[in-house]
């Protein structure tokens, strides 16, 4: 019995616009991020989405709403608060430059692909502890259906690198554009086919 999920980034932020880390601040959409929710909402119409979960960030949420107003039925947000962001701790608001300048250990072991902590947050293995079960629970609830989950980039990368056995170091080479859609099907908890990865068309 095929479930597939549809997992989505929010749309773009004001932090995003700026090129910092929103983390799990709660960042809101630019006119820009609305745009893009409407139109990712027009592509997604041609689904049947039978339940919506998104973290509980706003961003998040306003972007599975844009989704929801063009699907027929009676669809709620169920908010999932393991789903937010990586905690991006002391980096928090900050570009990558201004990282490289502050925590230049920290750039070091990136390049070594490896997966260290945030300074004072998380580390991608973090979210996969808090968030994967949480997946697994969401694929025993609705075998043979559509799910959304509407989340965030490092969040989205932690599912799918799970799934595609990619080393939590390496997730972050999945890019995750603002309002993108992945397609994962599924057999039960086994992951069948990958339809699309950051597709923003």
């Amino acid at each position: 019995m095929k479930t597939t999920l549809l997992i989505i980034r929010h749309g773009q932020t004001d932090l995003n616009l700026e090129h910092r880390m929103d983390g799990q601040g709660d960042t809101q959409l630019t006119e820009v991020g609305l745009r893009q929710a409407e139109l990712l909402g027009d592509f997604l119409a041609k689904y049947k989405i039978d339940s919506v979960y998104s973290s509980p960030l706003s961003r998040a949420i306003k972007t599975a709403g844009a989704v929801i107003e063009r699907q027929s039925g009676n669809l709620k947000v169920n908010t999932v608060d393991n789903f937010r962001e990586i905690d991006c701790g002391e980096c928090t608001g900050l570009t990558r430059g201004e990282v490289e300048a502050k925590f230049p250990e920290l750039i070091k072991e990136w390049s070594k692909n490896t997966d260290p902590p945030f300074p004072g947050g998380e580390s991608l293995r973090n979210v996969d502890t808090r968030a994967l079960p949480v997946v697994f629970d969401i694929l025993a609830k609705h075998p043979g259906r559509t799910v959304l989950i509407s989340g965030h980039g490092s969040l989205n990368v932690a599912i799918i690198g799970h799934f595609l056995q990619i080393p939590p170091a390496l997730r972050f080479k999945i890019r995750q554009d603002n309002c993108c859609v992945n397609i994962l099907e599924f057999e039960g908890d086994k992951l069948n086919f990958v339809r699309g990865i950051n597709l923003t068309a």
